[in-house]
């Protein structure tokens, strides 16, 4: 799956330009050796696989933060008294503190419940613009578009969603390198003919496409009109294969 390590960014290496994972990094070195912490054998042996998968893709760095609070939970109470239950008689401190504040903390949970419900009532929850093309997608369906599709990467979710079967979206791994290689080719790419040809092959009626890719630059050039010219998506309607 070489296609999809370079074009999904979710399978890349996580950015630590990213304010979000360097913290966390440089909070963990500085627990781990401001603490003195020390992991037995099969504590490190898991660390160093969560650590390479963390460091590999952005996927397996939520895989890495995981194993981390089960890998160093123990040996970080140990070294550090204020936690260490032995010093408290052998008595649960979170427990104790449950008993002690059972009433606050349940009124304290019903009124974040009740905020967040009243909340959500008055916020408008959409996906942002950049995956799901809403404005774009009703155009096409007030034309009376029909037919198979050629979409943008980050807009196969938002086609499912609407019942419309994408060309493809963020499975990535379903697909295949190979499609995916000419998938991505064609989208990030200049070649009109080479996109005509894809599209002959799977009977593609119309696009709905980025106006960042490339593909949508190519084909203005190349003298394709785009039916519907927004700040969400570009529909591009093949001659005579649509609506």
């Amino acid at each position: 799956m070489k296609e999809t390590f370079v074009h999904v960014t979710e399978w890349q290496p996580p950015d630590f330009r990213a304010s979000v994972y360097i913290v966390y990094l440089i909070g963990l070195l500085a627990c781990i050796a401001g603490l003195g912490v020390q992991l037995s054998a099969s504590r490190l042996a898991v660390f160093i696989i969560s650590a390479w998968l963390g460091f590999s893709y952005r996927r397996g760095f939520i895989v890495f933060i995981i194993c981390n609070s089960f890998i160093f939970v123990r040996p970080i109470a140990l070294r550090t008294i204020l936690i260490q239950i032995s010093n408290l008689g052998g008595a649960d401190p979170i427990r104790q503190f449950a008993e002690r504040y059972s009433r606050a903390i349940c009124a304290g949970s019903l009124l974040s419940v009740a905020a967040a419900a009243a909340a959500a009532g008055f916020a408008s929850i959409a996906p942002p613009p950049s995956v799901a093309p809403t404005q774009a997608l009703y155009f096409a369906r007030a034309q009376g578009v029909r037919g198979n599709v050629f979409n943008s990467y980050d807009f196969g979710g938002y086609l499912i969603f609407e019942k419309i079967p994408p060309f493809i979206d963020g499975r990535a791994d379903l697909y295949g390198d190979e499609f995916q290689r000419r998938f991505f080719s064609v989208v990030d790419g200049t070649d009109v003919g080479a996109a005509e040809r894809l599209f002959d092959q799977y009977q593609v009626s119309w696009l709905l496409l980025r106006p960042a890719d490339a593909l949508s630059s190519a084909l203005r050039a190349s003298g394709w009109a785009a039916a519907y010219d927004g700040p969400d998506g570009l529909v591009f309607i093949r001659p005579g294969r649509a609506p």
